[in-house]
């Protein structure tokens, strides 16, 4: 996508740019000076905004001006816009970064470790090349507007949600074993046949328990703020997936039920900080207080 002789987005946008300039007018120096003096003799009220002093104006300014803009040939969108940080050569920067990042991985000695190590850095919260860029392309293709969005999409998001999803599955299925080993097999170990997971007269050890669901400090919250930062974060006492980084990563329903239910478990454990559930008895009057055999 990068490669200037090579790349169709390149060649695509430079022909966008060609024929979206059709028929634009550009104000010669004469022309200005005329202006000027007309407007000193008739001493109009000039707009807060002078158009025509903000570059060329073209009958296809209205259908191309995003792209336009996009690849710096329409100033005169400029002269109403906010943000132009937005750019096509910034993108292909960006491209660069992530496409000399991918090599390193793939002639690497071990390129399926190397390329875990990358997806776990964003598993754990750390930005990389690739999902900062895929950021700034969902940026542009969100600026060109509607009528434009299905291009931006295709064009700036899609290329680099293949890429990333590339990296990611290999890594998402080492990161379902470390589950498995570290929390999983010691909760099957602790609670298995146990009350009230099991119905069972063998109660499950509260101190335990404590140890798996407890806040900031139990195995489970643990695990996710260390391994899943990135792509996991808590929304009040419920742990929602990241709509940016999980971008590809499809977390398991019943997974996600299941620590948010030890969650609020957590919550009704640990009120005050200590371990317990207190209850309040009430008195009620009865008409027997026994029962005959």
């Amino acid at each position: 996508m990068s490669d200037v002789r090579q790349s169709p987005l390149i060649a695509l946008m430079n022909t966008i740019a060609w024929q979206g300039q059709t028929g634009q007018q550009r104000e010669g120096l004469s022309d200005s000076i005329i202006k000027s003096a007309k407007d000193l003799v008739g001493r109009k009220d000039k707009p807060v905004i002078d158009q025509s002093a903000s570059g060329p104006q073209g009958p296809l300014d209205e259908t191309f001006g995003p792209l336009l803009q996009l690849l710096g040939k329409n100033k005169g969108s400029n002269v109403m816009s906010a943000d132009n940080t937005l750019s096509l050569q910034t993108y292909l920067t960006r491209i660069t970064r992530v496409r000399l990042r991918l090599q390193q991985v793939a002639s690497a000695s071990d390129p399926q470790a190397m390329m875990q190590t990358l997806a776990q850095t964003v598993f754990q919260g750390k930005s990389v090349d690739l999902t900062d860029t895929w950021q700034y392309g969902s940026l542009i293709s969100a600026s060109l507007g509607e009528e434009w969005s299905g291009f931006g999409s295709t064009m700036f998001v899609q290329p680099l949600t293949q890429a990333w999803e590339t990296v990611l599955q290999p890594s998402a299925a080492s990161l379902n074993d470390k589950w498995s080993r570290s929390v999983v097999a010691n909760w099957q170990t602790a609670f298995d046949g146990r009350f009230p997971f099991a119905a069972s007269k063998s109660d499950a050890s509260l101190p335990m328990l404590a140890e798996f669901v407890r806040k900031d400090s139990g195995r489970i919250e643990r695990f996710l703020t260390t391994e899943l930062s990135g792509v996991l974060h808590k929304e009040g006492s419920q742990w929602v997936p990241d709509k940016v980084n999980s971008q590809g990563l499809s977390f398991n329903p019943a997974f996600l039920r299941a620590i948010n239910q030890l969650s609020q478990l957590s919550d009704i454990l640990f009120t005050d900080g200590s371990q317990g559930i207190s209850f309040e008895l009430q008195a009620r009057l009865c008409r027997r207080w026994w029962k005959r055999s």
